[in-house]
């Protein structure tokens, strides 16, 4: 739950800031929902893939680099936890 409104937070933080996400907020809210949701998620979707496959190329590129970037991050983690 704290974290659901930290995002909804965020997100009208950036709405009051940049009137592009306000005016895509509007129309989310007062548009066709289904169609703005479903253009929305096929845009998230599309990112998601490019995002994994630069990591994906990155990391055949540079595999000592990742393979410490993701011990750090397990180490991080475990440091986190305690």
């Amino acid at each position: 739950m704290p974290a659901i409104a930290g995002i909804v937070a965020v997100v009208a933080g950036l709405a009051v800031i940049d009137k592009d996400i306000h005016t895509q907020l509007l129309k989310l809210l007062h548009g066709d929902a289904m169609t703005e949701m479903t253009s929305m998620s096929v845009r998230v979707q599309d990112s998601a893939v490019a995002a994994f496959r630069i990591v994906r190329d990155q990391g055949m590129e540079h595999g000592p680099l990742t393979a410490f970037t993701v011990a750090a991050a397990v180490l991080l983690l475990l440091m986190l936890k305690t």
